[in-house]
């Protein structure tokens, strides 16, 4: 099994959760979007990473919440996704990008063979057992960076 750290621990994220609580923050969330990238596990279960499309200041931005979660009903595999950040209304951040990111797994092995992703508004067809594969976008990254997450 596979642990993922979505959150980050920094003076700057205390300070952007006190700004949350006075009003001083924007919030940004995204349900069902972003690409997706999907692997099968030796056992036939998925994991998956949703990069929603949001690029955060490591100085400013807080993530708030990131989930996702894979159900299957018949041939189709369903996905749902939720993430959200805040961000200061005032003050100057720095111009990095760190990605918002959801992880999830399913729950019980899928049998090989064609099935269609559904995600939002996005469906596409993925045949079982894969590699990590992305779909729903184009991201300069590698597929396994975002399965094998650096830990922090």
């Amino acid at each position: 099994m596979r642990l993922f750290l979505n959150g980050f621990t920094s003076p700057c994220t205390l300070l952007s959760f006190a700004l949350i609580a006075c009003g001083g923050s924007d919030i940004y969330s995204f349900t069902n979007e972003g690409t997706i990238f999907l692997e099968s596990n030796p056992d036939g279960t998925l994991e998956a990473g949703v990069v929603f499309p949001a690029c955060l200041s490591s100085t400013c931005d807080t993530v708030l919440e990131t989930r996702c979660d894979i159900s299957v009903d018949g041939s189709n595999i369903v996905m749902t996704s939720y993430g959200s950040y805040a961000t200061p209304k005032y003050g100057s951040c720095s111009s990095d990008c760190r990605l918002l990111i959801a992880y999830c797994a399913s729950a019980d092995p899928l049998a090989p063979g064609v099935y269609d992703l559904v995600h939002g508004d996005n469906q596409g067809s993925v045949t079982l057992p894969t590699p990590c594969i992305e779909l729903f976008g184009s991201s300069a990254y590698d597929c396994d960076f975002f399965l094998d997450p650096p830990v922090e």
